[in-house]
């Protein structure tokens, strides 16, 4: 359990924040468009927005792990975000979240206030993978960095160790950015480590966890994981 002297403040803060920016339902992971030679296929995105919706998925998770987003430069992840953000332009309801996560925090804070400059419902960022955080603190670090860049877009923050090799339990994540993130919404948690999911779930900001790895049924025998994030579609 996270302790601190400030801990019902922060956590009021926090409620606040999720009232604001509330997400419940399933959040599709779409593939990122392209042509045969590899170029983006950004005309195709209205339409893939239209099938979601027709689907009833409440959001989309651009450019993370099916959408190949570290694997695109700079530049293709801006024109995505833009593409997504003009197809959705009109339905206040349905989220986009984007993953700006990679291995250089400079971009990814570029790539962060780009995102809440185009308007998007919020932003990902994922533990560094070549140069990784040696500890828990670290990531910490990173991850208050990149959030300060978007201060009004609603933070997550994308566990999936078994591709990142970042494997801190995500408790001592929450401990870490107590009271540092105001932007701080959630967690997306794709990993198989239950016991530390059901500590997060313990606590009073457990309804912010995302429930995302494929094939499991943990997050719909909770009441308070209401939403799951990261469904190919």
């Amino acid at each position: 359990m996270i302790k601190g002297n400030n801990l019902k403040t922060n956590y009021k803060k926090i409620f606040t924040l999720m009232n604001n920016h509330k997400l419940q339902g399933l959040i599709a992971a779409p593939f990122t468009p392209m042509l045969a030679n590899g170029d983006l296929n950004l005309e195709s995105i209205p339409a893939y927005y239209q099938l979601l919706k027709q689907n009833q998925v409440a959001g989309a998770f651009i450019c993370g792990s099916t959408g190949e987003g570290v694997s695109l430069t700079f530049d293709e992840r801006v024109a995505i975000m833009q593409a997504w953000a003009k197809a959705t332009a009109s339905d206040k309801e349905f989220k986009v979240i984007t993953l700006v996560g990679g291995t250089n925090i400079r971009e990814c804070c570029l790539l962060a206030t780009k995102a809440e400059q185009i308007g998007l419902f919020g932003i990902s960022f994922t533990s560094p993978f070549y140069f990784k955080p040696a500890n828990v603190e670290q990531l910490a670090k990173c991850c208050e960095e990149i959030a300060a860049a978007a201060p009004k877009t609603a933070f997550y923050y994308y566990h999936i160790p078994v591709l990142t090799g970042g494997n801190f339990a995500m408790i001592d994540l929450l401990k870490a950015i107590d009271g540092k993130i105001p932007n701080f919404v959630g967690i997306k948690y794709t990993h198989e480590d239950f016991m530390d999911y059901l500590s997060c779930l313990n606590l009073p900001i457990a309804n912010m966890i995302c429930y995302g790895a494929e094939m499991k049924t943990c997050y719909q025998t909770s009441p308070w994981c209401q939403r799951s994030c990261g469904k190919h579609l």
